[in-house]
This record gives structure tokens, C-alpha cells and sequence, in this order.
């Protein structure tokens, strides 16, 4: 039995020519590595942005993500706080915010606004039923996670989408306490 290597019947193949198929796989195997660890996380982005709504609107009145027709800034203190600070009903702010929450409070769609530094991802929960509804937000920005709790206020678009949760309430605070206050009771 003849082996044949590169078209030649018979013949060895010439060592250059075995080491140029040799450095051309390798070569091969090492692109596709790369390709595979440069692309695996792009991928966990886009089975999540199937689960997501794209709206394009700016109605989210109380993100602070959102670009500003009105050209006002946010004024920003330089100082640490702690960290519980960022923590509501067991969900820390972060890279898993989205399945945490879902987890604790039931699996909301994403909505996704903005283009770019204003881009984000929210996930709305509410209150059920009840006069004054509350509601906790958590959203991605481009560089930062943040959660918003506020009660009533004017509608907006994707308001339909938020999943009602009984952990949800007006008595809901983050794990330092920080909570809502009805400002009528303490004036």
C-alpha cells in the first residue's frame, strides 16, 4: 500500500513542502482560536437582544442616560459611596443585573433606546394594582448599570411592558434603607 501526499504518487513529499502544510494548519487552528475567544462574547449579546424591544424614543423621562433636548447637565458629586447602596431586593448592580432580577422578580422584556454614549437597556417592574403604582428600573448604559425607583409620574413609552411583581411596593428600599418617602406626610 502507497501513501500519497500532495498529488505525487510514489514520491515523498520534499520536508519544505510538509512544513509549509504543517505551519498553514497550525496557522489555520490559531485564527480560528482566536476568532472563537474574540467572538464568544458577542454572542451571549445577541441571544439577549432577541429577547429585547428596540423603541425609538426618548418618552423615558426619568433615565438619566437619555439625551437631553434641553441641553441640562446632571450635577455629580466626587465621592464613594458603599456599594449596598447599588443592592435592591437582593440584585446588585452589574454585569448579571438582568437574570438576577429576573430570577427574584420574574422575566421582563428588555427595552432598548438610544444610539451610542445614550444607549440603553432597561428592565421595568411595577407594583400590582393599587391607586399609585411604584416602579424599579434597572438599566445598562453604555459604560454604567444604574436602577431607578420612583412612584407614579407621567407615562411613557414601554410603560406597558413592565412585569408587576408583589416584591415591587412604595415601601421597597435599597439594603442601606434608601427608599421612597411620600413628601405630603413629611412636610
Amino acid at each position: 500500500m502507497r501513501v500519497t501526499f500532495s498529488g505525487m504518487r510514489g514520491e515523498r513529499p520534499k520536508k519544505s513542502a510538509t512544513r509549509k502544510g504543517r505551519r498553514r494548519l497550525w496557522s489555520s487552528i490559531r485564527w480560528g482560536l482566536l476568532s472563537l475567544l474574540l467572538g464568544a462574547p458577542f454572542a451571549g449579546l445577541a441571544t439577549q437582544a432577541d429577547d429585547a424591544i428596540r423603541l425609538s424614543d426618548n418618552s423615558d423621562w426619568w433615565s438619566s442616560n437619555r439625551s437631553s433636548e434641553s441641553g441640562e447637565e446632571n450635577n455629580t458629586e466626587a465621592r464613594e459611596l458603599m456599594a449596598s447602596n447599588f443592592r435592591v431586593l437582593g440584585v446588585s448592580l452589574g454585569d448579571n443585573m438582568f437574570d438576577r432580577a429576573a430570577a427574584r422578580l420574574g422575566r421582563a422584556k428588555i427595552v432598548e433606546r438610544g444610539d451610542a454614549s445614550t444607549g440603553r437597556r432597561q428592565a421595568c417592574y411595577v407594583s400590582p394594582g393599587g391607586r399609585e403604582k411604584a416602579h424599579l428600573i434597572f438599566e445598562q448604559g453604555e459604560v454604567d448599570y444604574t436602577f431607578y425607583l420612583f412612584a407614579d409620574g407621567p407615562l411613557w413609552e414601554g410603560a406597558d411592558r413592565c412585569v408587576e411583581s408583589n416584591a415591587i411596593s412604595n415601601h421597597l428600599a435599597t439594603a442601606t434603607g434608601i427608599q421612597l418617602v411620600d413628601c405630603n406626610n413629611h412636610l
